[in-house]
C-alpha cells in the first residue's frame, strides 16, 4: 500500500470536501460567511468548530458509526426536523443551525480525515523542550478530554503538528461549548508557557478558557503567522508586545473580556491581511498609525465599545475588501475617505452613534456588495450617486433619520436585491421602478423592509420579484397588489389604511406567498374571495379589519397547506361553513366575529391537526358537539362569551390542554376548567 498516495488522495478530498461545506452555508445563508476554524479528530467522532461572520462559534460533532450507518442517519434527520423548526426565515434572522446537506457532508468528510490520521508521516521525534512546554500548559488547565492524548510519554508530534525537525509548529485546540478552565493551582500566567515554542507558525484555540491576560511571553512567537482564539475570556488590556509578532498574517480574537484601546504597536504588524477582534470591551479611537497595515484585507472590530470619529485614514488601505466596525460607539460622519477603497466589498457601520448624510464619494468604491449602516442617526437622502455600484447587492439603511421619498432610481442598480429603509422619516408613495431591482442568484428573490415610516398611496402592481416586503406602520391605501404571490415569501403590510379587498391584478397560476399579514386595516365588505386561490398560503392574518359581509367560506379554511389562521376583531355576522373541506389548519383563532348560530357537527374532524382554537365572544349558541374529544392535539381551547348550552361533552382525551375556557356560557354545570399556563394572549 502506497501511504502517500493515500494521504495525498485524503487531503483532496478533504479540501474539497471543505470547501463544499462552505458552498452549501453560503447557499442557505447568503448574509452570513461561515468559517471552518478548526477540526478535531477523536477515537469516536470527529467535532468541527465552524465560525459564522457573526462572531459566533457554533460546534458540530459526528460521531462515526461504520457498522450502523442508519443510526447515524436517523440522528441527521432528526436534527433536520429541528432545523426546519427553528428556521422559518432563517435570512431573516441569522440562524446558525446547519442545513442536513452541510452536516452529510462533514460526515463524508470524517471518513477521509480519519483515513488521513492514521498514516503517519515520516518526522524527527518531539523536540525535548517542546513537549515539556506543551505538558506546562496542559497543567494550566484543569483534566479535560481536550487534553486526552497529551500523554508525557506520548511523542507530542501525535497530537501537534510538528516540522521535519521535531519541532511544534501547529497547535489546533477545540474544546465543546463547555469549554476548558484554568487550574486554581495555577500561580503562573496561564499559557505562558507556549512562548517557549519559538518554531511556532500557527495558534488556535477555541474554547480554552484563559480568564486572564494574554501571555507577554508569546512575544517571542516570531514565526507566528495565524493567532485564532475563541471564547478564550481574555482580561486585560491587548500587551503592547503584539507588536513583535511581525509574521503575522491573521489576527483573531472572538468573544472575550479584552478592554482599553488597540495598541498603537499592532501597526507594526504590516504583513497582516486579517485583522479580526469582536466581542471584547475595547475602547477609544482607532490609532492614527493603522493606516500603516498596507495588506490588510479584512478588518473587523464588531462588538466593542471604540469610540469617536471613524479615522480617515481608513481610506488609504489600498487592499481593504471588508470593513466592519459595527456594535460600537462611533460618532461623526461616514468618512468620504471610504470611497478610495477599490477592493472594498462589504462595510458595516451598524449600531454605531454616527450623524451626517451618506457621502456621495462611496459610490467610487466599484468593488462594493453590502453597504449596512443599521441603527445610527444618519439624515438627508440615498445618494443618486450610489447607483454606479454595479456590484451592490445590499443596501440596508434601517433606523436612521432619512427624509423625502424612496427614489425612482432605486430600480436602477443593477444588482441591488436586499433593500433596508424600515424606521426611518421617508414620506411619499412607493415608486414603480422598485420591481425592476435584480432577483437575487442566491436567494431568488428581493428582499424589501420600509415599515414603520410616513409612506402613502397606493402599493404599485410590479412587485413580481419581491420575495419578502416588510411594509406596516406606514400609510398605504387601496388594495392588495397580487403581484406580490408571484416571487413572495412574505408580506407584511399591517397597520396601514388598506381599504379595499378588490384584486389588485390577478392571482398567479402557481403561487408562492406562504406569510400574509393584512391585520389593522380598513378592508370592509366580505373576506377577498382572491386569498383561496392563494393555495401557498401558509399563515393568513386578516384580523382587526372592518369585514362585515359574507363568511369565512369552506375553500379558505381549506387551503391544502394553511396551517395559521387569525381573522378575530371584525364583524361577519355569520354562521360557520357547513360545506365539505379539509384543513390543515392548527392555529385557528375566530374571536370576536359575531358568528351566529350553531357550531356544525361535523365541523371539528375536518380539523384534524388543530392545537389552538379560539371561538370566545361569538355568538354560537347550542350543544358543545363531542366530537371536539377527537381533536387530541389541542393544548389551548377557548370558547367563552358564547350561548352554547347543555352538557359538556366527556374531554378526558384532551390531554395536551394547557388552557380550558368555557365561561360566559349556558352551559350545565359542571363546567371543567384548565388553568392557563403563562401564554401571551394573542388579542389587542
Amino acid at each position: 500500500m502506497n501511504l502517500q498516495n493515500n494521504e495525498l488522495e485524503a487531503g483532496q478530498v478533504l479540501a474539497h470536501g471543505l470547501a463544499l461545506v462552505q458552498g452549501l452555508w453560503q447557499h442557505d445563508h447568503p448574509s452570513a460567511h461561515l468559517e471552518i476554524i478548526g477540526i478535531k479528530v477523536g477515537a469516536v467522532g470527529l467535532t468541527v468548530a465552524l465560525s459564522p461572520s457573526l462572531g459566533l462559534i457554533a460546534f458540530v460533532h459526528i460521531e462515526y458509526h461504520f457498522r450502523s450507518h442508519s443510526k447515524l442517519f436517523r440522528k441527521l434527520l432528526k436534527r433536520k426536523r429541528k432545523t426546519e423548526r427553528m428556521r422559518p426565515w432563517s435570512e431573516k434572522h441569522g440562524n446558525t443551525v446547519l442545513p442536513l446537506r452541510a452536516i452529510v457532508a462533514i460526515f463524508l468528510l470524517s471518513l477521509a480525515i480519519r483515513n488521513s490520521t492514521t498514516t503517519a508521516q515520516q518526522q524527527a521525534a518531539c523536540d525535548p523542550g517542546d513537549a515539556a512546554a506543551l505538558q506546562e500548559f496542559k497543567a494550566d488547565f484543569l483534566e479535560n478530554d481536550v487534553f486526552g492524548s497529551w500523554l508525557p510519554e506520548t511523542d507530542c508530534c501525535s497530537f501537534v503538528q510538528c516540522n521535519s525537525q521535531g519541532r511544534v509548529e501547529v497547535i489546533v485546540i477545540v474544546a465543546d461549548r463547555i469549554g476548558v478552565f484554568p487550574n486554581p493551582n495555577n500561580t503562573g500566567v496561564v499559557g505562558e508557557s507556549l512562548g517557549k515554542l519559538t518554531a511556532l507558525t500557527s495558534l488556535t484555540l477555541i474554547g480554552v478558557r484563559f480568564y486572564g491576560p494574554i501571555p507577554t511571553a508569546w512575544r517571542s512567537l516570531t514565526g507566528l503567522t495565524l493567532l485564532y482564539g475563541a471564547l478564550n475570556n481574555f482580561t486585560g488590556k491587548i500587551p503592547p508586545e503584539i507588536g513583535q509578532l511581525k509574521n503575522l498574517n491573521e489576527l483573531k480574537l472572538y468573544v472575550g473580556n479584552l478592554e482599553g484601546s488597540l495598541p498603537a504597536t499592532i501597526c507594526q504588524l504590516t504583513k497582516l491581511t486579517r485583522l479580526e477582534i469582536e466581542s471584547q470591551l475595547l475602547s477609544g479611537p482607532l490609532p492614527p498609525c493603522i493606516i500603516k497595515l498596507v495588506n490588510l484585507q479584512f478588518f473587523s472590530l464588531n462588538d466593542n465599545h471604540f469610540a469617536g470619529p471613524i479615522s480617515s485614514n481608513l481610506g488609504g488601505l489600498p487592499s481593504l475588501q471588508s470593513l466592519i466596525l459595527e456594535n460600537n460607539r462611533f460618532t461623526g460622519s461616514i468618512p468620504p475617505s471610504l470611497g478610495k477603497l477599490s477592493q472594498l466589498q462589504t462595510l458595516r457601520l451598524t449600531n454605531n452613534r454616527l450623524t451626517g448624510s451618506i457621502p456621495a464619494d462611496l459610490s467610487k468604491a466599484g468593488a462594493l456588495q453590502e453597504i449596512t449602516l443599521d441603527n445610527n442617526q444618519l439624515t438627508g437622502t440615498i445618494p443618486v450617486a450610489l447607483t454606479k455600484l454595479q456590484q451592490l447587492q445590499t443596501l440596508s439603511i434601517n433606523s436612521n433619520r432619512l427624509s423625502g421619498s424612496i427614489p425612482r432610481y432605486i430600480g436602477s442598480f443593477p444588482s441591488l436585491t436586499t433593500v433596508g429603509l424600515s424606521s426611518n422619516r421617508l414620506t411619499g408613495t412607493v415608486p414603480a421602478e422598485i420591481g425592476g431591482l435584480t432577483v437575487s442568484n442566491q436567494t431568488g428573490t428581493v428582499l424589501i423592509t420600509i415599515d414603520h415610516n410616513s409612506l402613502s398611496g397606493t402599493l404599485p402592481n410590479t412587485l413580481s420579484n419581491v420575495g419578502s416586503l416588510i411594509a406596516s406602520y406606514n400609510r398605504f391605501t387601496g388594495g392588495f397588489p397580487l403581484s406580490l404571490c408571484v416571487n413572495g415569501y412574505s408580506v407584511d403590510l399591517s397597520h396601514n389604511l388598506l381599504d379595499s379587498g378588490a384584486p389588485v391584478g390577478t392571482v398567479p397560476a402557481n403561487p408562492k406567498l406562504q406569510i400574509l399579514d393584512l391585520s389593522y386595516n380598513q378592508i370592509a365588505g366580505p373576506i377577498p374571495s382572491w386569498l383561496s386561490s392563494v393555495t401557498s398560503l401558509t399563515t393568513l392574518d386578516i384580523s382587526n379589519n372592518k369585514f362585515n359581509a359574507g363568511e369565512i367560506s369552506a375553500s379558505l379554511l381549506g387551503l391544502p397547506v394553511l396551517e395559521t389562521l387569525k381573522a378575530f376583531n371584525n364583524l361577519l355576522n355569520s354562521p360557520l361553513p357547513t360545506l365539505a373541506f379539509t384543513s390543515a389548519i392548527r392555529y385557528l383563532d375566530l374571536h370576536s366575529l359575531r358568528l351566529t348560530g350553531t357550531i356544525p357537527a361535523d365541523f371539528f374532524p375536518k380539523f384534524p391537526d388543530l392545537d389552538y382554537l379560539d371561538l370566545s365572544q361569538n355568538v354560537l349558541q347550542g350543544p358543545l358537539p363531542s366530537n371536539i374529544a377527537q381533536l387530541t392535539n389541542l393544548f389551548h381551547v377557548d370558547l367563552s362569551s358564547n350561548k352554547l348550552d347543555g352538557q359538556v361533552p366527556d374531554l378526558s382525551a384532551l390531554t395536551q390542554l394547557v388552557y380550558l375556557n368555557l365561561t360566559g356560557n349556558m352551559f350545565q354545570e359542571p363546567v371543567p376548567s384548565v388553568p392557563a399556563l403563562p401564554i401571551e394572549s394573542e388579542r389587542v
